[in-house]
């Protein structure tokens, strides 16, 4: 599985803000600086959903491992409770 390095997005944020300096500065055409506007947007909200997700995939995997550590538990205890029936004689004389 694939991240999202967060020094690789805010690289590429703080270049898509040198653009639009640059673009200002060089006063390119409104359309232009729409472009840059849009793609650094589009950026952010991308980022933001993977945030989510990640939030989403680490509460998955705690929930995964306290339904690991209830069934390892239950295995204990049917052992445990398998071994008390073993130790009790299998029938009695009356």
């Amino acid at each position: 599985m694939q991240g999202i390095s967060f020094y690789q997005y805010k690289c590429l944020i703080d270049y898509l803000n040198k653009l639009q300096d640059q673009a200002e500065l060089l006063s390119l055409s409104a359309e232009h600086c729409s472009i840059i506007s849009q793609y650094k947007e589009k950026l952010k909200e991308v980022y933001r959903e993977y945030e989510t997700t990640l939030n989403k995939v680490a509460l998955i995997v705690t929930q995964y491992k306290e339904q690991q550590m209830a069934i390892r538990r239950l295995i204990v205890q049917h052992k445990r409770n398998k071994a008390k029936i073993k130790k009790v004689p299998a029938h009695y004389d009356c």
